[in-house]
């Protein structure tokens, strides 16, 4: 849970970077990643799992913009490695926030999962 609370603080942060940086490769790389979640959101909101062609189209679609994706990115940290231009952000506010969510909210979280593995 804290590591998908952290990809939601960061990737913003990271394409607001890119973009300023004039770096439109990986804007577009942390754009796809976000429209992968949002396609296989929209998949499953749908009911669209039942024709297995269109599984089939996803599964490919998904799959080359995640690969596309993180080719650019390691590209892209590599690069950065050479130049020594890191962003640093803590994790620790993101685990605060992941207890905070599963004390308050652990039922609902639990129920929501036996749902969406068992549909």
């Amino acid at each position: 849970m804290s590591v998908i609370i952290q990809a939601f603080m960061t990737i913003p942060i990271l394409l607001n970077k890119s973009i300023k940086n004039k770096g439109y490769k990986e804007a577009a790389a942390y754009c796809m990643l976000i429209f992968c979640v949002i396609l296989v959101y929209l998949f499953k909101k749908f009911n669209l799992y039942a024709d297995f062609g269109l599984i089939i189209a996803l599964l490919f679609i998904v799959c080359a913009m995640l690969l596309w994706a993180l080719f650019v990115i390691l590209k892209d940290i590599k690069n950065k490695k050479e130049n020594n231009d890191f962003l640093y952000l803590p994790f620790g506010p993101a685990l605060v926030i992941s207890a905070l969510i599963l004390i308050f909210f652990q039922s609902g979280i639990l129920n929501s999962a036996k749902i969406w593995l068992y549909l």
